[in-house]
């Protein structure tokens, strides 16, 4: 009786897994389609990024690539049209290549492409727009889809002074700051004894704490925008002063680092 029970299980199990290898098995060079006319279609024909700031990353964005076709097709190469110049960067199904090469696509299936955009310092206080394509050749053609973003410089208020702080744990946490009137030539800071002022020409970026210490005064003028990073924190020490003056028309903005869409709600 057990042989039998043993011999009934291992039938449809030995069948599962012959169809498995069949269905899983590479396509044949035969099998794919190589007709000029076949065309991928796409997610977007336009990825566009919000605007982004120099030296942090933007956020991920997807591309999706689509055969209709009732055959594979295989892209001989998928590339960003500025080469190693472009500020873009891909990720095609886990290839991180400069060249993504011989890349498969089955019979109506698709493909993720992941793109990230990293810009360098441009020294711009407008923001500057960023075009590059992502370029598929196959069957002797080639398709391109468009990327565009808007790169903008800041100054930037990042860490370099740390407290200890105790926890409830009995502990201490260690919180990195920086102040309010440090590295004013990088940080687009205007230093008057004690008087404060943050430059309006380009945003000002809060990474960690920024602290206004004590006896100083900080002036933001109309038009000044503020933007911090994820869990960054702005402080007015005991006897320090923020004037903030701005008017309906060139209103003093605090908002979060991200500009995209999805953030645009989010505290």
């Amino acid at each position: 009786m057990k042989k039998s029970f043993e011999s009934i299980f291992l039938i449809p199990v030995f069948i599962f897994f012959f169809l498995s290898f069949a269905f899983t098995s590479c396509v044949d060079e035969g099998d794919y389609t190589t007709s000029s006319s076949v065309e991928l279609k796409f997610s977007s024909d336009t990825l566009s990024f919000d605007t982004v700031f120099t030296t942090i990353g933007s956020t991920t964005k997807i591309l999706m690539v689509y055969n209709k076709e009732n055959q594979a097709v295989k892209i001989d190469r998928i590339k960003l049209g500025g080469g190693v110049a472009s500020y873009y960067r891909l990720n095609v199904d886990g290839d991180t290549s400069l060249v993504a090469k011989d890349i498969e696509i089955g019979a109506k299936d698709s493909l993720y492409i992941f793109v990230r955009l990293e810009l360098d310092y441009n020294n711009q206080s407008n923001p500057l727009l960023i075009e590059d394509s992502i370029e598929f050749i196959f069957n002797n053609k080639s398709q391109k889809v468009l990327l565009q973003a808007y790169g903008q410089d800041a100054y930037y208020h990042k860490p370099s002074h740390y407290l200890l702080s105790s926890n409830q744990n009995g502990g201490y946490d260690t919180i990195w700051f920086s102040m309010a009137h440090e590295n004013p030539e990088s940080c687009g800071v205007i230093v008057n004894g004690n008087d404060i002022e943050w430059k309006s020409d380009k945003p000002h970026v809060v990474l960690g704490v920024c602290a206004v210490d004590s006896a100083y005064t900080l002036n933001l003028n109309a038009n000044t925008k503020i933007h911090f990073q994820n869990s960054a924190e702005f402080w007015v020490y005991k006897d320090a002063t923020l004037k903030a003056e701005g008017d309906v028309s060139q209103p003093i903005v605090f908002q979060g680092l991200r500009l995209d869409e999805y953030y645009k709600d989010i505290p």
